[in-house]
């Protein structure tokens, strides 16, 4: 989908079924794109397992979350964004 669509954020999971919030983000990290906000959500942030250094994170959004905050945040900052 990133391949064939225009994507300025990403809203991605840890874990998901069949692979992981990981390979998307070594996906994105390797195109080099440096304006795409990756958004990285999880109920299971506090594992170590996960190494998230080195991955351009804009928010970590721990579950369960509250919909309207997480929404006015992204409203926020694509507003910022288009000033």
């Amino acid at each position: 989908m990133l391949r064939e669509h225009d994507v300025s954020i990403v809203i991605t999971d840890l874990r998901m079924l069949g692979s992981d919030g990981i390979v998307l983000l070594d996906y994105i990290h390797d195109q080099g794109d440096e304006e795409r906000l990756v958004f990285l959500c999880s109920g299971f942030l506090d594992e170590s397992r996960y190494d998230l250094k080195g991955y351009r994170i804009e928010r970590m959004i721990a579950k369960p979350f509250r919909l309207r905050e997480e929404l006015d945040y992204f409203r926020e900052l694509l507003e910022k964004r288009r000033a």
